[in-house]
């Protein structure tokens, strides 16, 4: 293993770890309310450019970590639209 393999994997395995306290959190409590659904999508976005880079290149440090980030964000963001759909569905009608 070269040292920026070592490098690569380091930087991903921060990466993932930024969100995995995010993900079990709203396992424990459900709450979503104040995560941002675009800054999420915008993660998920990179995470899936970064990991279609690492395939490209054959790079697995790159692919492992983004595929198990694609795998926590994914998560994140079908709480988030469960919550919200839950919260829609919740709200009482204002019809006249």
């Amino acid at each position: 293993m070269q040292a920026s393999d070592v490098v690569g994997s380091a930087a991903g395995a921060v990466s993932l770890v930024c969100f995995v306290p995010q993900a079990f959190k709203i396992y424990k409590g459900d709450d979503t309310r104040d995560l941002s659904v675009y800054s999420f999508a915008a993660i998920f976005t990179a995470a899936v450019l970064w990991m279609s880079y690492g395939v490209m290149r054959t790079d697995w440090p790159l692919i492992a970590t983004n595929a198990f980030q694609l795998l926590t964000i994914v998560y994140i963001l079908a709480m988030i639209a469960r919550n919200r759909e839950r919260a829609k569905l919740a709200e009482p009608e204002t019809g006249q």
